[in-house]
């Protein structure tokens, strides 16, 4: 090869290395606009749900709204409601970029895969484990069907010390709340669905049956706290059917929303 033959192929294979590298930097651009559009997206939305739920707060709070004040409540509700879709569109769109493979997979999974509902999640589950162990207690409030007693805690004292736990997950829970309505953003459906949703009343409905059974086993079948374990299982189920058939979550702005589970 002449020399010009070489300088030419040289010139070539660094054009080539240029050019992958400009392709390269130019498909990490993009997916970092497309990451940014979406954490835009996602921000914005969550604002709105935030700001309406605020507006809507004093309305909900009269006991007796007039007739116009319960045209604006239903006016915010609907804004509410598209606040929400709209959020729900926004994860959604996320996720479909995430398996079009338009966005870095590591980094998208380390932002979003557990963003949802785990903000600040050490007083949550704490004030979610507390009211479990509030439940669990009142199984103690009736003797035993047979055998004796296993523990100290029977009775009158077990129905105050449930009455401790459960007054002190709800003020554990109502802290992580209003620590973190701002910056995660919360809405009060979050509280009341962290309250009476999955963990903490199945925590608890797992718990009452266990421990029924570890006593009636460790006593040979003798001690049997079936009485007991019923009326903590009736309490449970009751809570749970009033907060979400009848309390907050059935009003506005709740209204069955999907929101923190």
């Amino acid at each position: 090869m002449t020399l010009y033959e070489i300088a030419t192929v040289v010139i070539a294979v660094i054009a080539l290395i240029i050019s992958v590298i400009s392709l390269v930097t130019s498909m990490k651009n993009s997916s970092a606009m497309i990451e940014l559009t979406i954490n835009e997206r996602i921000t914005n939305t969550k604002e709105k749900v935030g700001d309406v739920s605020n507006i809507m707060t004093p309305f909900l709070a009269k006991q007796e709204p007039t007739a116009e004040e319960k045209r604006i409540i239903d006016l915010y509700t609907k804004q509410f409601d598209l606040a929400i879709e709209n959020n729900l569109n926004a994860y959604e769109e996320a996720c479909a970029k995430y398996l079009d493979k338009k966005v870095d997979k590591k980094r998208f999974k380390k932002i979003y895969k557990t963003e949802k509902c785990v903000c600040d999640p050490i007083p949550k589950n704490l004030g979610q484990i507390f009211i479990s162990v509030g439940f669990t207690l009142f199984m103690f409030m009736i003797l035993p069907t047979s055998g004796t007693p296993c523990s100290i805690v029977t009775g009158i004292i077990a129905f105050f010390s449930a009455i401790l736990f459960l007054a002190i997950g709800f003020l554990t829970m109502n802290a992580w709340y209003n620590n973190n309505k701002l910056t995660c953003p919360l809405i009060i459906c979050d509280l009341w669905c962290a309250i009476s949703g999955i963990l903490a009343t199945s925590i608890a409905l797992i718990a009452i049956p266990t421990v029924w059974g570890l006593i009636f086993l460790q006593s040979g079948g003798l001690t049997n706290y079936a009485a007991g374990a019923a009326l903590a299982v009736l309490i449970v189920t009751t809570f749970a059917g009033i907060i979400w058939y009848f309390g907050p979550l059935s009003n506005p702005p709740c209204m069955h929303t999907q929101t923190c589970k």
